[in-house]
């Protein structure tokens, strides 16, 4: 009779509940295994290929305070529902910048947060608020998809701008920069605009020129969320390594916290997770 093979959904459990028992009584890593995570290779700022994007960095963090070989499966289609298909097929263990509360995944403690951000030029009048008189007249963009909005367009369109808009394909990184909102604030063609704040934060970068300032309220009533909190996503029956992961960002925190400001990221307040808590 052939042997009994463990699936990898089973065989990542035991891995990471034997971490757990290591990291809880010695305080130090398990043997060396691998931990894989899902990412993408053009997806700056926060993955790319040469492992500089500041998820790969993080992944790395996680790896390490876990005694863990990170190995990184390159997928270019990160929306949530393909990330979900292959965390379930076994192909990773894990996914970088999951939405708190998103569907289909069992989510770590949140790593950070951030929001969308008004890019002004300087010396032009920057709004407080969404409620802010200076947006009267404004022409705003906003990279989205008119048909699938953005928080940002609902919120303005509800407060009467919506013939002001100006919709700009919410397109990679580099060509952002290249034909975005941004290249239009530059070239005058818009007042303002609206861009989530890790991505504004890089075609930003340096600029003296252009000013950005987080976007107010957070949550536009009734419940138009303009900030996120973002967690490393495992499968859903995945426990052990989801209360691993937990215990590894609370032991690495500080670096964590090191990589997105370097990263330039504009980020909200975040509790940290108490190691204590991090391992129940």
């Amino acid at each position: 009779m052939a042997p009994h093979r463990l699936s990898s959904r089973c065989r990542t459990r035991l891995r990471a509940a034997t971490l757990i028992v290591a990291l809880a009584g010695a305080g130090q890593p398990a043997a060396a295994w691998t931990l894989s995570v899902c990412a993408d290779p053009d997806g700056a700022p926060y993955s790319t290929r040469d492992g500089r994007g500041s998820d790969n960095r993080i992944a790395a963090l996680i790896a390490s305070a876990l005694g863990a070989d990170l190995q990184t499966v390159w997928m270019p289609d990160h929306r949530a529902r393909s990330l979900r298909r292959h965390l379930q097929a076994g192909e990773c263990d894990i996914a970088m910048g999951v939405m708190d509360g998103q569907g289909g995944f069992l989510s770590s403690h949140a790593y950070y947060r951030t929001g969308y951000v008004f890019v002004a030029r300087a010396g032009t009048p920057m709004p407080a608020s969404l409620d802010d008189a200076a947006l009267e007249g404004m022409v705003i963009g906003l990279a989205d998809d008119p048909a699938h909005p953005a928080p940002p367009t609902i919120a303005l369109a509800k407060r009467g701008h919506l013939d002001r808009l100006r919709h700009f394909p919410a397109a990679r990184l580099q060509e952002a920069m290249e034909d975005g909102p941004v290249r239009a604030l530059r070239a005058g063609e818009i007042d303002l605009a609206v861009l989530w704040g890790p991505v504004a934060a890089q075609v930003a970068s340096g600029d003296p020129a252009l000013v950005l300032s987080p976007v107010t309220p957070e949550i536009d009533m009734p419940f138009v969320p303009m900030v996120g909190a973002f967690t490393v996503g495992t499968r859903p029956d995945d426990l052990a390594l989801r209360d691993a992961i937990d215990h590894a960002i609370a032991l690495q925190w500080d670096e964590i916290q090191a990589v997105l400001t370097e990263a330039d990221y504009p980020l909200l307040p975040i509790a940290p997770p108490r190691i204590r808590e991090a391992m129940r």
